[in-house]
């Protein structure tokens, strides 16, 4: 268990395997003047190539459904996002806002996910996304390797929000009645289902495509970023999501900002970002779904936790590390272990890790009157 946890260890510097073979861009950033020559950053391993889907199921099921039925419309190109993927990861800095500002090497890496829905309601859906990587070490093939990934939650006309404000907290906001009209809230969740971001957006359906904008948004510094720099701390920007026949795409706008104690925002750079999903053919899924029925009981404890502690608290200041181990250290060892341990054991746990990395909270003022 501690080689897996190893592993885990370089998979979330790099983000995800990389095969050598497969070092194509899909962004065309090498075009820029200054990154001709560069190689970029990101995953370190190689990995076997997997076999892509003629067309993505997922988009032949949303092409069934007529235009002038948006809502259901809007529910098939969210769960047009579960299945079997190649995920690949590009980021790269467009410009410097800072005369001395050099800018950072690309970064690209790819890995193979199972994603499937977890909850699937009329006005609720949550998206979980498992990593079920191979890698090829000393020319023989090791694995498959299996690693809770992040989740996505979509909520229709959601009325409150948990925000990011920056320096680890997170505020609860209500949705005005005409922000969140036809609309939907994705909520995005770490690898320990701790929060990310949440953001308001609306779908756009076509004949050749579907697609989701989000409204403008704060996040923090994602993995690939804080584990090489400090000297930034929120990424704002808005996104978009693009439902394909080849599978989904994920385009990020972002503005790179370092954010003060007394709320003074000093802009670094731009970044743009492209993740891709590739629906792939013949993918085994069965140690993930393994180890879903082992730890699922965990993870669902995890987000009712959460759940309620932003029901609880208006506002939720989290530590970076408890006896210098990050939150997905201490959650993802009791997920190893659980099937050792009671339900009600499982329950106190969870609680207790996740508690200990509350700095600060404040009654949820709403709640109180």
């Amino acid at each position: 268990m501690r080689y897996l946890h190893l592993l885990w260890l370089v998979f979330l510097t790099s983000c995800a395997s990389q095969s050598t073979q497969q070092k194509s861009f899909e962004s065309y950033w090498s075009f820029f003047k200054g990154f001709e020559n560069q190689k970029p950053r990101g995953g370190t391993t190689t990995g076997p190539a997997p076999k892509f889907a003629k067309v993505h199921p997922g988009w032949q099921n949303l092409t069934k459904i007529q235009k002038k039925n948006k809502k259901a419309k809007d529910r098939a190109a969210i769960l047009a996002m579960a299945g079997d993927f190649k995920a690949s990861f590009e980021f790269f800095e467009t410009t410097g806002l800072k005369s001395d500002y050099k800018l950072l090497k690309p970064y690209q890496s790819w890995g193979t996910e199972w994603i499937f829905p977890i909850a699937n309601e009329e006005n609720f859906i949550s998206l979980q996304h498992i990593l079920i990587m191979s890698f090829l070490v000393n020319g023989k093939l090791q694995g498959p390797m299996v690693m809770k990934h992040w989740r996505q939650d979509w909520l229709y006309e959601e009325s409150v929000k948990s925000h990011y404000t920056g320096m680890n907290r997170f505020e609860s906001q209500d949705i005005s009645a005409e922000k969140r009209k036809g609309r939907w809230l994705q909520k995005v969740y770490q690898v320990d289902d701790s929060p990310r971001y949440q953001v308001m957006g609306s779908w756009t359906h076509e004949s050749s495509v579907s697609y989701w904008q989000s409204d403008p948004t704060w996040r923090p510094l994602p993995r690939r970023e804080f584990s090489v720099r400090n000297d930034y701390n929120i990424l704002e920007g808005d996104h978009r999501i693009t439902i394909l026949d080849s599978g989904w795409i994920h385009e990020q706008d972002n503005a790179k900002v370092k954010l003060s104690e007394t709320g003074d925002k000093h802009y670094l750079a731009r970044e743009f970002g492209l993740n891709r999903y590739r629906a792939i053919t013949d993918f085994d899924t069965t140690k993930g779904k393994e180890y879903w029925d082992k730890t699922k009981f965990v993870w669902s404890t995890v987000r009712e936790f959460w759940e309620q502690s932003f029901k609880d608290y208006k506002f939720i200041q989290l530590r970076a590390k408890v006896d210098d181990k990050a939150m997905w250290q201490q959650l993802f060892s009791l997920a190893d272990r659980s099937d050792k341990l009671k339900p009600s054991e499982i329950q106190n746990q969870v609680k207790s890790i996740i508690k200990s990395y509350f700095a600060k909270t404040k009654a949820n003022d709403k709640k109180a009157s």
